[in-house]
């Protein structure tokens, strides 16, 4: 076990890195990684005590969009030996059609939620009436989806809060990850 204070780890847009001080140079790490996962993403958490120990969370970056898990299989990869070897962890995930690495889920505590309207306008005041603030964080001042959401639904992207929904329709919102 190496000294928390001489390691230093990354994820960003550009991969997984680690740099050991003294050293100047970042290394990266993600190229162990499995290759259909890759090493793009954000969320990254370090062990407090252990510096061989960190924790990623890997989103889709084969595009702009959709920055979201990959295959719609969201996992945790963990490395216990400084980021040579990496393990998939996901239990108690979604195992298919889970299209989330995103701040919205932390409103809601749980990976879906129900709404009511017969409008996707009035879906999303159904969830702000629930949710306070929710709504904010998807539409902006002049009442459009912003850039970084994307609104599903039954599996067709929408750009209009006008849109008919029917009881039974699937509403899918997805929060981009950015930054780097």
């Amino acid at each position: 076990m190496r000294s928390c204070q001489a390691r230093l780890y990354q994820q960003n847009h550009c991969g997984i890195y680690r740099i050991d001080r003294p050293s100047d140079e970042w290394v990266r790490i993600g190229t162990n990684m499995p290759k259909r996962v890759g090493d793009i993403g954000f969320p990254m958490v370090v062990h407090p005590r252990d510096a061989d120990t960190a924790w990623v969370l890997p989103m889709d970056g084969a595009t702009v969009w959709p920055r979201t898990s990959v295959e719609g299989k969201p996992a945790v990869y963990a490395t216990r030996n400084g980021g040579k070897t990496w393990q998939r962890q996901d239990a108690g995930m979604p195992q298919k059609q889970a299209w989330w690495t995103s701040a919205l889920r932390s409103y809601t505590e749980a990976a879906a939620t129900e709404a009511s309207g017969a409008t996707l306008a009035e879906v999303l005041t159904d969830l702000e009436r629930r949710y306070a603030g929710i709504r904010f964080r998807m539409i902006d001042e002049q009442d459009r989806i912003r850039r970084h959401i994307r609104i599903f639904i039954n599996g067709e992207q929408v750009s209009d809060l006008s849109e008919p929904l029917a009881a039974t329709d699937e509403v899918v919102i997805v929060q981009a990850l950015s930054g780097g």
